[in-house]
This record gives structure tokens, sequence and C-alpha cells, in this order.
């Protein structure tokens, strides 16, 4: 699978790029409301709120201090803001979420971090 790349802005106007990450995963999920398994039949009744959210997750297996700064300023922030990927998996998807084709295009799309993690392994000096 070739790399995905990223871009993040604040404003939708200023993008900066995120280092390429050293593994992904896309996933799409639907937003349900109060989703339940009905006691009588069974049946699962579920109100879709929002279908095919994106969820993006990147690894990074080395960076540098500098590199780690830069990603967590782009991300760390309450606010939603606005992420440019480029990916094979995205193939020409269109505003709608459907995708034809087969060529990377570039999906804009209002985003937030739900959870990040950076953790520093053990290395050998000498």
């Amino acid at each position: 699978m070739e790399s995905i790349l990223i871009k993040t802005s604040q404003n939708n106007s200023t993008w900066v790029d995120l280092p390429i990450a050293s593994s992904y995963s896309i996933s799409y999920e639907d937003l349900d409301d109060d989703s339940f398994r009905s006691k009588l039949t069974g049946n699962l009744v579920r109100r879709r709120i929002s279908p095919r959210w994106i969820k993006i997750s990147l690894t990074y297996n080395l960076v540098t201090d500098a590199q780690l700064n830069s990603i967590a300023q782009q991300i760390n922030t309450n606010q939603k803001f606005y992420v440019r990927a480029k990916a094979p998996a995205f193939g020409n998807m269109n505003s709608s979420g459907s995708t034809t084709g087969t060529d990377k295009t570039w999906v804009t799309f209002r985003a937030y971090v739900s959870q990040y993690q950076a953790e520093m392994l053990p290395t050998q000096r000498g």
C-alpha cells in the first residue's frame, strides 16, 4: 500500500504538511443515535444520523523532538480543523463520499483528534 499524505489547516487556506507516516489505517463508520436490539424480535433498531465517517489512524515509528512538537501543534486543538488527505484508498472520492476510479486524489474534510499518544522507545547508545 502506498503512503498517505496529510496536510492540516486551521482556516482552510494555509496548509501545513504532516510528516509521512510509517503506517496508517483508514476505516469508515456510521454515526448512530441510540441504536438497540429489540427484545421482542431481536432485530437491530438503528437510527443512523450520518453515514461513512472517515477515521484515519497514523503511526510514526521514528520522529525527532522537533517533528513530534510540529505534529502535536497541528493536531492538539479543542476545535475542529481541516485535513487534506491523499491516499489510494480514497480513489476519486467526491464530497458525498462515493468513490470511482483508482487515481489518488486529495480529499478535504473537517476533522478532530479524539486521541493521540507519544511513546519513547528504548535505544542502545554506543
